[in-house]
């Protein structure tokens, strides 16, 4: 049993329209969701499937809608979550950060998904990934050259140079 903390404004997305999207994580996980303000205590006999419902939450917790935080029940699909406050310490250079991910007309973060085969999220002072291991490694990456300040140039760069690692096979 683990209680995983979501932000209040999130709780409804995890529950969903008359509860479906709950149903959904726990039939598809074999666990059971308790949810208690903006604590989601999750419970299985299955420690894997355990952590998968875990994952789901918190994925969902960190903006992602249902049909992304779901990818996490594929094979090596993983979650990443990057806190923007270990690049800067202001509230206006945090939402000047999420500008640099999101980019203009969100071309910025179209384009790293594209690439990579992941989907991101920027909400809060996260910016969160979800897809194959190897795939979220090298966004995971790209995010952090932009957040560290290098041009998008440079992470394009990056993640070319590092076409050679990706999962070929999409996880979908």
């Amino acid at each position: 049993m683990k209680v995983v903390r979501i932000p209040e404004e999130r709780v409804g997305a995890l529950i969903g329209s008359d509860g479906d999207t709950k149903e959904q994580i726990e039939e598809l996980t074999n666990s059971e969701l308790d949810i208690d303000d903006a604590e989601v205590t999750v419970e299985s006999d299955d420690p894997l499937e355990e952590l998968r419902a875990q994952s789901i939450v918190k994925a969902i917790g960190r903006g992602f809608g249902i049909e992304a935080a779901l990818r996490l029940l594929e094979d090596n699909a993983i979650l990443a979550v990057i806190d923007i406050s270990n690049f800067t310490e202001t509230s206006n250079g945090k939402e000047r950060l999420k500008g640099r991910v999101i980019g203009h007309n969100g071309e910025s973060k179209e384009h790293i998904e594209n690439t990579t085969d992941t989907e991101l999220a920027i909400y809060g002072k996260t910016v969160s990934i979800i897809g194959n291991a190897a795939n979220v490694e090298i966004a995971k990456n790209a995010v952090e050259i932009l957040l560290d300040g290098s041009s998008h140039g440079t992470a394009w760069q990056y993640i070319e140079q590092n076409q050679h690692k990706l999962a070929t096979q999409p996880v979908r």
